[in-house]
C-alpha cells in the first residue's frame, strides 16, 4: 500500500458536513497590509524529497480534486473518534493525532444557536476530498475567544482546540492518484509504490491569532461578535489560565461543501490515463502562472 500524507495548516477552511468527503477553502486577504497578506503554498515531497512546489494564488485558485484511479467510492469514516497516539511513518516524527472534531467548528460552537451563511465559493481556491481519514494535529487546551472589537471574552469558553489537520490517503500500489487543477496550472501524478507528504499552507508574514477574523470574509453578512482567540497569557476569569495559545489556524464550517465544477477538456483527456500507467505517468501540461 502507499500513502499521501496531507497537513493543512494556518487560514484553511474546512467544509466537513458529509462523512464521505470534505472541501478545503484557502481564503485570500489581497486587499490586507502586506504582513497580513496570506500566501497559498502546496509542497510535495517524495519520502522526503521535495518534488514539486505550487505557490501563490496565480498557481492554486478555483477548484483542485484528488482524484484517485481506478476510481474509488471514497472512505465511509472521514473523522474518526479517536485516533491512537502514532509515529510518523514520513514527515514529523513522534506526531500526536487527535480526532478531527478538536478542530474549531465556528458555527457550531462559537455561534451557538446561530445561523451563519457561510459562502464557500468565496474561497479563492478550494480543495476537494472524497478518500482518506481526517484527523486533527497540534493541540491547545484552555483556549479563551474574545470579540476582535471589544475585547469581551467568549461566554462559552475555554476551549479545546488543534490548529492544524491531516489527512491519509492510502491507495494500492497498482493504483495512482492526480492532484488535478480546474484551472491550466500543470497536474500532479502520485504514483504507486511510493509515499507521498503533502503540506498545504496559506500563511502570512505576520504571525498572530487575530487572523482568525479572516474566516468571517466568506461569511455574508458578517455577524455581530467576530469571535478570535485571545492572545494574553491568562483569562480575566478566576482561576481559569490559557496554556498554548494558538496564532493562525484552521476552521471548521459544517455548511454543505458545494462540489467541484467541471473544468472542460483538461479533465477530460486527465480520464484517458489508466492504472496501466502508473509507472510513467504523463500530466497535462498547462501554462503556469
Amino acid at each position: 500500500m502507499s500513502t499521501i500524507k496531507f497537513t493543512f495548516s494556518d487560514l484553511c477552511a474546512f467544509f466537513s458536513r458529509y462523512p464521505s468527503r470534505v472541501m478545503v477553502g484557502l481564503i485570500s486577504t489581497g486587499d490586507q497590509a502586506d504582513e497580513h497578506v496570506h500566501e497559498a503554498r502546496i509542497t510535495i515531497r517524495q519520502d522526503g524529497v521535495e518534488k514539486r512546489v505550487y505557490e501563490g494564488f496565480e498557481q492554486i485558485n478555483g477548484d483542485i480534486t484528488l482524484d484517485v484511479h481506478p476510481k474509488s467510492a471514497g472512505l465511509p469514516h472521514t473523522r474518526p473518534k479517536s485516533v491512537p497516539k502514532r509515529q510518523a511513518k514520513n514527515g514529523r516524527q513522534g506526531e500526536q493525532r487527535y480526532p478531527y472534531n478538536l478542530v474549531m467548528s465556528i458555527d457550531k460552537t462559537l455561534y451557538k444557536g446561530e445561523t451563519l451563511n457561510v459562502k464557500a465559493n468565496l474561497c479563492h481556491a478550494r480543495l476537494h476530498f472524497n478518500n482518506g481519514e481526517l484527523y486533527s494535529l497540534s493541540r491547545h487546551d484552555n483556549v479563551e475567544f474574545k470579540d476582535a472589537k471589544t475585547g469581551k471574552l467568549h461566554p462559552n469558553g475555554p476551549f479545546e482546540m488543534a490548529t492544524e489537520v491531516g489527512l491519509e490517503v492510502t491507495i494500492d500500489d497498482s493504483s495512482y492518484a492526480v492532484l488535478h487543477f480546474s484551472s491550466e496550472t500543470e497536474d500532479f501524478v502520485f504514483k504507486g509504490e511510493q509515499d507521498y507528504e503533502v503540506e498545504v499552507v496559506n500563511r502570512a508574514e505576520a504571525v498572530t491569532g487575530d487572523h482568525f477574523k479572516y474566516f468571517y470574509n466568506i461569511v455574508r453578512p458578517k455577524p455581530k461578535h467576530l469571535w478570535v482567540p485571545d492572545s494574553r497569557a491568562s483569562s480575566e476569569r478566576e482561576g481559569r489560565m490559557t496554556a498554548g495559545q494558538p496564532a493562525c489556524t484552521a476552521g471548521d464550517f459544517s455548511g454543505n461543501p458545494p462540489p467541484p465544477q467541471p473544468s472542460g477538456p483538461k479533465a477530460r483527456s486527465r480520464a484517458k490515463l489508466s492504472a496501466k500507467s502508473k509507472t510513467k505517468p504523463q500530466s497535462k501540461q498547462g501554462k503556469r502562472s
